[in-house]
């Protein structure tokens, strides 16, 4: 029937199993493939690279903080240039004179605030 051969290679009920490496499937570190190789360093910034966002600041902090616990008013905003680039619109096509004078205080009031 079955014959106690060497060529036998399951193990006996009664033996531990054999669970030692081959020493040809020993990892070799002697070679560094990623050594040197910059893509990798998520850290460094590339000297050409532009920064898209502004920093934060406390302010921007303090109004953000402030509109997620809802103590920040619905449409009020601290940036006076959407309302000064909203005023020039309106006072483009006033040609009296009071809206010409509107118009160039609120032209100086965008040079003075708005980037």
């Amino acid at each position: 029937m079955h014959s106690d051969d060497d060529t036998d290679t399951r193990p006996r009920a009664n033996e531990p199993l054999n669970l030692t490496l081959a020493t040809s499937a020993a990892p070799d570190f002697s070679r560094r493939p990623l050594e040197g190789d910059t893509r990798l360093d998520r850290f460094a910034a590339p000297t050409e690279r532009i920064p898209m966002r502004k920093p934060l600041t406390g302010k921007d902090v303090i109004e953000g903080t402030a509109q997620i616990l809802g103590l920040w008013p619905p449409g009020y905003t601290t940036d006076p240039c959407p309302r000064i680039r909203r005023n020039i619109d309106e006072l483009k096509t006033d040609g009296s004179a009071a809206g010409r004078e509107r118009l160039d205080q609120e032209m100086a009031r965008q040079a003075r605030y708005c980037p």
